[in-house]
């Protein structure tokens, strides 16, 4: 979904958020909100990181869908609930970073439907015969 609110701004690699935020991607996506920010006392603040990265992450998650890449979506879901801070560096250049867009390319082979499925067994079978 592209955005369409004229007050969403754009986000950057190194962006201060606030809670509630919503920024766009690279891509011009809008960003879900950006999670509550408490850090009164130990406890909070360890969960406040906790919350950061797991929306960084979906947020990712999301754009990987959106874009159609299978490769850093994959990536992006493996490391979802305890990532790194190379995971949330990459997700954070690949949500930001207009040089991380990258078109992906179609794929090479036809993809195959019943019928067709249904005539290359039929053949295989009749060589067999």
């Amino acid at each position: 979904m592209i955005s369409q609110s004229p007050a969403a701004r754009r986000g950057t690699v190194g962006i201060s958020l606030r809670a509630g935020d919503v920024v766009l991607t690279a891509t011009g996506r809008e960003t879900t909100s950006f999670p509550k920010i408490d850090v009164t006392s130990d406890r909070k603040a360890t969960n406040t990181l906790k919350r950061v990265s797991l929306w960084l992450m979906d947020n990712a998650i999301a754009e990987a869908e959106s874009r159609g890449d299978d490769f850093n979506l994959r990536m992006f879901e493996a490391c979802r609930t305890k990532p790194s801070q190379a995971d949330r560096d990459s997700a954070e250049h690949y949500l930001f970073d207009p040089a991380c867009v990258q078109i992906v390319p179609p794929l090479i082979l036809r993809p195959v439907t019943l019928p067709a499925l249904k005539t290359v067994l039929q053949s295989i079978e009749d060589e067999a015969a």
